[in-house]
Parts: C-alpha cells; structure tokens; sequence
C-alpha cells in the first residue's frame, strides 16, 4: 500500500514539476509561485505520513 502511496505521489509531483516548467517559460510567475507552495505542501505531507 505505501508504494502505491508513493507511486501516486510522484505521479503527481512529476506533473507539477511540468505545469511548473510550462509556467515558468510562459511568463506566469505568480502561477510558478503557486505550483512551488503546492509541491512544497506534497513534501511535508509525504513526509509525515512516511515517518
């Protein structure tokens, strides 16, 4: 269960590392910003729940 718990999570933080990217080379910094707090956020969370 916690590697499929894992593998969702770096499913999800790959896409975001994506939209962050698209974000970023289109100009939408503020966006950026957001996705950044949102992956931020997945870290912390991923990290509770593992230790």
């Amino acid at each position: 269960m916690l590697n499929l718990e894992l593998d969702k999570l770096l499913s999800l933080m790959t896409q975001e590392l994506w939209d962050l990217r698209r974000s970023i080379l289109d100009g939408r910094y503020d966006d950026a910003l957001v996705i950044v707090d949102e992956l931020e956020l997945m870290i912390q969370k991923s990290y509770i729940s593992i230790t």
